[in-house]
């Protein structure tokens, strides 16, 4: 979500791309994303001190998996009859506790096969496993109304000419599993990730105060039930997710952050292994891949160091950060933007790194002056760093126009994909040369044939 430096929470608007709709929502503040061990030539040459001994751990854990099918289910969605392949925990559920720090063991393969008639579509639903460590770096986005709007969706894949990997949106804890969502988006063959924020959804509160959300509240037991009801509906629905549960946890202007509204030292960790081992109690960490994910590290000079706020290995599936381009005084690449984080992301963890939220300027909030050119230079250079660095697994694209409060002053900016026709290039080139995970295009829809020449001819 979008944030000025020291800025309180703003108000954000977001746009839905390629579609004259205009609605309102909460955006994070502009992180920067990890430096990847694939782009040691660019980030981690400059930024990390792990040495040779790690690289090589990272790319074992980023090696390619196969596909594990273990259970198929035919459903009917409108216009075409899909499959979806499900992950089936090997063990019953463990008996309800809240201590437990045990990792679920690997689901069993046990392949169940329905019938498709033959004018269908079918997607497939990898296990949990094989997602967390893909053949192919996914490709997200964050678009303001889907995976629930198809239209939009639609609409972005044909101007990308391939679909989202990976598909991104909000909700707090007044809201229940949304079931229905996760569906559509796995309907897309994407994986669906929830941010999933300890605040209402609709928060009328000031963003950083929130009493009634304190960690201490939650570390006490006040939302078990709540809790216990989501993590039963994931298992009940039994599709992997990505969990991003309050991010940018190592900023000031969220209401579990430590520091402020009441919340002191060691609570963050406590609250997130105290949510997990609810999960875990449930069954719902064979479904559930966790995703921590700090703010960019180099805007907070402040904040507390990412140490004392990991809750460990144990607990988590992928590191991530969020980090944008957002200040025309550093270079528009991605050492200048992911490099420090990642390297402090380096001191506390070798997991797989997903880029959660991420995009550049179209324009320059100072001056007003239209910074395109250097957007095409960062939207090329993450595409191409991702790709090159075997730690990193993929990144979620902030796909809209927002409007927030930068140290007080409302900036309104375009982050999408499609802010103009070179960067929309730049994008869908670097995607076809990647290359990255896709999803499923519209049964109507053909992959469209990337531009020859870029826009202009030049």
């Amino acid at each position: 979500m979008i944030r000025g430096r020291g800025s309180s929470y703003g108000t954000v608007i977001g746009a839905l791309s390629l579609a004259a709709v205009v609605s309102s929502l909460y955006l994070s503040p502009l992180g920067s994303p990890p430096d990847h061990a694939k782009a040691a030539s660019e980030s981690r040459a400059k930024t990390a001190t792990a040495g040779g001994a790690r690289e090589s751990q990272q790319k074992n854990a980023h090696a390619p998996k196969s596909a594990e099918v273990v259970k198929t289910v035919t459903k009917t969605v409108p216009g075409k009859v899909v499959k979806d392949v499900v992950n089936v925990p090997s063990a019953p559920k463990p008996a309800a506790t809240t201590t437990t720090t045990t990792v679920p063991a690997a689901p069993s393969s046990t392949t169940t096969t329905t019938t498709v008639p033959t004018n269908s579509a079918t997607y497939t639903v990898q296990t949990k496993s094989a997602l967390i460590a893909p053949d192919s770096d996914y490709w997200g986005v964050s678009l303001n109304g889907v995976p629930q709007g198809s239209s939009q969706l639609d609409a972005l894949d044909a101007e990308v000419g391939e679909a989202p990997s990976a598909l991104t949106w909000y909700q707090g804890w007044d809201e229940p599993y949304p079931a229905q969502t996760v569906e559509s988006s796995w309907e897309h063959e994407a994986l669906p990730m929830i941010t999933w924020e300890s605040k209402p959804s609709q928060d009328t509160d000031p963003a950083q105060s929130d009493p009634a959300y304190s960690l201490r509240d939650i570390i006490n037991g006040n939302y078990d039930a709540y809790l216990q009801a989501f993590a039963s509906a994931v298992t009940a629905e039994g599709l992997p997710v990505i969990i991003r549960l309050d991010q940018e946890m190592n900023g000031n202007w969220f209401p579990w952050s430590e520091g402020v509204n009441g919340n002191t030292a060691g609570q963050f960790v406590q609250m997130w292994r105290h949510v997990w081992n609810i999960f875990q109690a449930a069954g719902a960490n064979n479904y559930v891949i966790w995703l921590w994910a700090p703010n960019r590290v180099d805007n907070l000079p402040h904040a507390p160091a990412l140490s004392e706020l990991y809750p460990g290995d144990s607990y988590v599936d992928w590191v991530g950060v969020d980090a944008y381009w957002r200040y025309t005084t550093e270079a528009p690449t991605f050492a200048a933007v992911f490099g420090q984080s990642f390297a402090d992301l380096a001191a506390v963890s070798d997991k797989p790194i997903f880029i959660a939220e991420t995009s550049g300027l179209e324009t320059d909030p100072t001056t007003g002056d239209d910074v395109g050119a250097e957007k095409v230079e960062f939207t090329t250079s993450l595409l191409q760093s991702v790709e090159a660095d075997p730690q990193v697994v993929g990144f979620s694209w902030f796909d809209n126009v927002a409007t927030s409060n930068e140290d007080g002053v409302a900036v309104t900016n375009d982050w999408r994909v499609d802010s103009d026709p070179a960067n929309l290039f730049a994008f869908k080139s670097a995607l076809a040369t990647g290359p990255f995970a896709s999803g499923l295009m519209p049964s109507s829809q053909q992959p469209v044939q990337l531009d020859v020449d870029p826009p202009g001819g030049g």
